[in-house]
């Protein structure tokens, strides 16, 4: 049985749209091709129930 941790989507000309993760919590940021790091803006934080996993808060990247 193959699983799905992520699945590309695709427009009408075969270009990526988006992707959805299958993933939730730590298992998000053990893959390196979907993990954002501390990137992850809070709303994404809580969608992806990430809270505790990494430090409180986002910046902006130019921010930083």
């Amino acid at each position: 049985m193959e699983i799905n941790h992520y699945e590309f989507e695709y427009g009408e000309y075969g270009e990526t749209t988006g992707v959805t993760i299958n993933l939730r919590g730590f298992d998000i940021l053990r893959f390196n091709n979907i993990s954002k790091g501390t990137a992850f803006s809070i709303e994404e934080r809580i969608r992806l129930k990430l809270s505790g996993y990494l430090p409180s808060g986002s910046k902006p990247w130019k921010n930083r």
